[in-house]
């Protein structure tokens, strides 16, 4: 992340990681447990967690585009002037 993000964002970046990973953890298993008791069985829970999956690749191949990388090393070029 140090490389794509730049050095001066990289605690900032691990530390959203982790919260976003922890509200997961919190959330994922409800919405599993409701899913699969309102429709009897898990397979809608399962395609659910695919498109989810699915998002979250598009945005993170969108936020390490080359285009995105510059856009950001020129703002923290910016802010060390």
């Amino acid at each position: 992340l140090g490389h794509l993000f730049g050095t001066r964002a990289i605690a900032t970046l691990i530390a959203l990681c982790n919260v976003v990973m922890g509200i997961g953890s919190m959330i994922g298993p409800l919405v599993a447990s409701f899913i699969i008791q309102v429709s009897g069985n898990i397979s809608l829970f399962m395609m659910l967690s695919a498109v989810i999956c699915a998002v979250v690749l598009v945005l993170f191949v969108t936020a390490t585009s080359k285009r995105a990388i510059a856009r950001i090393k020129a703002v923290e070029a910016q802010g060390q002037e």
